[in-house]
């Protein structure tokens, strides 16, 4: 049992971690800097895509 949750756990951080990489690649690949979007009034909302 023990064994099968280490192995969840690495498998997540595996799959988290890949994610990640695969977002900053894709922004280098874009010419951006950071793939992060960014949101100045902390609404939860990102700024390109706020209405207001």
């Amino acid at each position: 049992m023990m064994a099968l949750l280490i192995w969840a756990n690495v498998t997540g951080i595996a799959l988290l971690a890949g994610i990640a990489l695969a977002a900053q690649l894709e922004a280098v690949r874009a010419g951006e800097d950071d793939p992060r979007l960014l949101d100045s009034d902390d609404d939860g909302i990102p700024d390109r895509t706020d209405p207001h």
